[in-house]
């Protein structure tokens, strides 16, 4: 479509804007500031048709027209009908209302609770944050107040809102919405999961968004950790289109799916997540029982691992072998550690994924919280995985 972007790279590419410098371009906020929102800013790259520059000039009454610099490259330029381009340029046709149209088309106003709160099924609720967007998409249900060309005046209140969904115990699933609560400060999204997750009776949260699609530069470190602190967090992504299918949208989901349980265990390993040699606790079959103590005070994983002549595996001591050593012995000077630690103890790879490494250590009769990562028993040790590593692999 451009000649600066190959076939093979252009869904990669930074199309109209490729003298932009990378650090700029992978900026949300650069992205946030150069949108574009009029006849003038869409003319410098494409021909609009009359309905188009109409619509274009109507919209700051209707609905208002911003496209981040990354969506815009996605775009037809030559072709009106682009699926693309007709989700976020406007028509005139916007203009025209008829007696069957509603300014409310699903009813949200009707179950209105509390401010920001849409209350019509009794488990669930609709929590809206911000009349906000990335881009603004010509279909919008909430076209009364997103972006609030209407004069809607939305005021988001987190404390009513939560207030409400506090005293209402039958609520047990949150849906965030808006606008896009992803246009929300990560601190605000941090704040806003973490008072969620105070509330007893909520089981889950939900976020609907399309920034990953229209912007996927948002999906950043900072943003992730916010996500990460809670488990029963979903993220709905609404994708339109297969050509918003990018390689930047997939980028960003994976780094999502990472940032979540059930993503992180379908697609992290083992080897991904473990302790490193370096930082676990080896020590040899004849090492003293005090001296495998300070080793495993050194490296406090909970457990150490012994090492043989031929420098493979031959057992593990946790901290529970410790506590029974203690009781069975009654002088402990002598003890070394080959005589309480675990022998040929249970092993896992270091390549099969977290959802199979929690499996191997969950669905036993005597469920293991620590497992040594080698090749095979004779193999020397590559590593140590927790079951806490699983659950939050972002700490290790």
């Amino acid at each position: 479509m451009y000649p600066q972007d190959v076939k093979t790279t252009w869904f990669a590419g930074k199309g109209h804007w490729c003298d932009v410098p990378d650090n700029d371009w992978n900026d949300w906020k650069w992205q946030m500031r150069n949108r574009l929102q009029t006849v003038h800013d869409f003319s410098k790259y494409i021909n609009l048709t009359a309905d188009e520059i109409h619509g274009l000039r109507i919209a700051e009454t209707k609905l208002s027209v911003a496209v981040t610099p990354y969506f815009f490259n996605l775009i037809d330029p030559n072709d009106p009908s682009c699926p693309v381009r007709r989700q976020v340029i406007p028509s005139g046709k916007e203009a025209i209302s008829t007696n069957s149209e509603f300014l409310d088309p699903v009813g949200e106003e009707h179950s209105l609770a509390a401010p920001g709160v849409v209350h019509r099924y009794p488990d669930r609720v609709l929590l809206l944050v911000t009349d906000r967007c990335a881009s603004y998409c010509r279909y919008c249900t909430r076209s009364r107040m997103v972006s609030n060309a209407q004069g809607y005046g939305f005021h988001p209140s987190f404390d009513k809102s939560l207030e409400y969904i506090s005293k209402n115990k039958n609520i047990r699933d949150v849906l965030i919405s808006g606008g896009d609560p992803l246009m929300l400060s990560d601190q605000k999204i941090r704040v806003l999961l973490s008072r969620l997750a105070e509330i007893e009776h909520v089981e889950f949260v939900r976020i609907g968004s399309r920034i990953p699609v229209f912007m996927p530069q948002r999906i950043t470190p900072s943003l992730l950790d916010a996500f990460q602190a809670h488990p029963n967090l979903w993220l709905s992504i609404h994708v339109n289109h297969p050509l918003e299918c990018t390689d930047a949208l997939r980028n960003a989901c994976h780094q999502l799916a990472k940032a979540g349980q059930l993503g992180r265990n379908l697609i992290l390993k083992v080897e991904d997540v473990m302790h490193k040699p370096n930082k676990i606790a080896c020590v040899m079959e004849k090492t003293s029982i005090k001296d495998v103590v300070l080793k495993m005070s050194t490296f406090p994983l909970g457990a150490a691992c012994v090492i043989g002549e031929d420098n493979d595996l031959v057992g593990v001591i946790t901290d529970g072998d410790l506590r029974r050593a203690l009781q069975k012995f009654e002088d402990i000077r002598d003890i070394e550690a080959k005589h309480i630690m675990t022998p040929k103890p249970i092993t896992i790879s270091p390549d099969i994924s977290l959802g199979e490494a929690l499996k191997e250590m969950e669905d036993r009769e005597s469920q293991v919280s620590i497992l040594p990562v080698v090749e095979n028993l004779k193999d020397s040790i590559l590593g140590l995985i927790r079951i806490h590593d699983i659950y939050d692999p972002g700490k290790v």
